[in-house]
């Protein structure tokens, strides 16, 4: 059966830790990789007989963000037994990656809470009042940029581009500090 099969995979599995850095313009934080969730995970699902495959993907694509849902069946090969569980995964792309980076978030997401696998930290640790907070002050900086250069007397094209240049850094609060740095600099 696959669900006592995954409580003989939950006792071996342990932990599975944070092995890779995501560098930002930010900072940078850990993350799973995928070959670390996949180097815990596979070899006890194939010593137990398992088998995991996708039965249902639905993407949708806004820009440059692939948000996806896939519905995946796992089949334990001794006594023909399923179950179907689901994933969720979002995917940042300009090219064509992002479908793939989708599913591969999805994917190693779910086969690590499947598991319960765990990675020594709490991803919850940040209250939402304080992330809003931190947007609103961002977007706050933003908006005062924006005014700073439709006040200045300079060319339309120009203003264009600098108000170009600036959204691209609206989730980054230290780029628009540097910009307002850069708008000082320049007398603006």
């Amino acid at each position: 059966m696959v669900a006592k099969k995954l409580h003989l995979i939950m006792k071996e599995v342990g932990s599975i830790g944070k092995d890779s850095s995501i560098d930002t313009r930010k900072g940078s934080y850990m993350v799973r990789s995928e070959e670390a969730v996949l180097s815990a995970i596979r070899p006890l699902f194939v010593k137990y007989g398992l088998v995991m495959y996708p039965v249902e993907i639905r993407t949708e694509r806004t820009g440059q963000l692939t948000c996806l849902n896939v519905d995946y069946v796992i089949y334990d090969t001794e006594d023909d037994d399923t179950i179907k569980v689901s994933a969720y995964g979002e995917g940042y792309d300009a090219a064509d990656k992002g479908a793939g980076k989708a599913l591969t978030y999805a994917t190693k997401n779910m086969l690590v809470k499947l598991v319960l696998a765990v990675s020594g930290e709490d991803s919850d640790n940040k209250s939402s009042d304080a992330i809003v907070d931190e947007q609103n002050e961002v977007f706050e900086k933003f908006n005062a940029i924006i005014a700073r250069i439709d006040k200045a007397k300079i060319p339309g094209d120009n203003k264009a581009l600098l108000k170009t240049k600036a959204s691209k850094y609206t989730n980054d609060s230290e780029m628009l500090d540097n910009i307002n740095k850069y708008l000082d600099s320049i007398n603006l």
